[in-house]
C-alpha cells in the first residue's frame, strides 16, 4: 500500500503536535481523533491547517468544508477524515473544472 503526500504530511505535522504535548503514550493512527484523542482546540486545528496548506501551496483547500457542516462545527475528527479531505482537494486540483 503507498502512503499519499496528504498522508505523509498529516502524519507528521500530528506527530510533531504530539511531541511537544508530551503525548509519549499516544498511537497515532486513521481512527485518532483530533479533539477527544490528541486535545486540539480550535487555534491548534488552525495551526495544522496552516501547516498543510504550507505543504500544498498551489493548492485550496477549503478547510471550513472538513469542520463544518451545515452552518455548524462538527464534534471531532479523526485523521483518516484528514488525509481523505486533503486527497479529495489535491486529486480536485488537477482535475479539469
Amino acid at each position: 500500500m503507498t502512503t499519499s503526500l496528504a498522508e505523509t504530511a498529516v502524519y507528521e505535522i500530528l506527530t510533531e503536535f504530539a511531541e511537544e504535548w508530551g503525548l509519549d503514550d499516544l498511537e497515532l493512527t486513521g481512527s485518532t481523533t483530533l479533539k477527544c484523542d490528541m486535545g486540539f482546540e480550535s487555534t491548534d486545528i488552525m495551526q495544522l491547517f496552516l501547516g498543510l496548506q504550507e505543504a500544498f501551496p498551489s493548492v485550496k483547500i477549503p478547510f471550513q468544508n472538513l469542520i463544518m457542516t451545515d452552518g455548524k462545527f462538527v464534534e471531532d475528527v479523526t485523521v483518516q477524515e484528514v488525509i481523505a479531505f486533503v486527497n479529495r482537494e489535491i486529486a480536485g486540483s488537477f482535475s479539469p473544472a
